[in-house]
């Protein structure tokens, strides 16, 4: 698919070879490259429903609750892994079932909002801190 700014291009060179202005467009022969759409494969919903029963029958302990609260806050709020161990204790508003993300992939920082599900698993693992 050709772009506004590429159609505006081509049009420059084109008027410009026909004024003879230039002897000859120097983007004629430029081949566009191959792109290809990556094939997203996301997780079914009955094995997210599985995840979620296997994580609540594990042991109460530092490891489990780190993982669990992980796994509920990147489903409920679609942060990256590198967003949630950069969260800080500071950003954390559990009163408002919020957290702010100062550091993201995109520089632009943003609030998150939590289900109650996850708000619990947070305050589970708050105690090994």
């Amino acid at each position: 698919m050709i772009t506004k700014i590429e159609t505006f291009h081509i049009a420059v060179f084109k008027v410009n070879v026909e004024l003879e202005y230039i002897p000859y467009s120097p983007i004629a022969n430029i081949k566009k490259l191959k792109t290809t759409i990556p094939d997203i494969k996301t997780i079914q919903d009955n094995n997210i429903e599985r995840i979620f029963n296997y994580l609540e029958k594990l042991d109460h302990n530092f490891i489990n609750d780190r993982n669990k609260l992980a796994i509920y806050m990147m489903n409920d709020t679609g942060a990256r892994i590198n967003e949630l161990v950069n969260i800080e204790l500071k950003n954390v508003k559990i009163d408002s079932k919020s957290i702010y993300l100062s550091y993201t992939k995109t520089h632009e920082p943003r609030w998150v909002f939590l289900q109650e599900t996850t708000l619990n698993a947070l305050k589970t693992y708050l105690k090994w801190h």
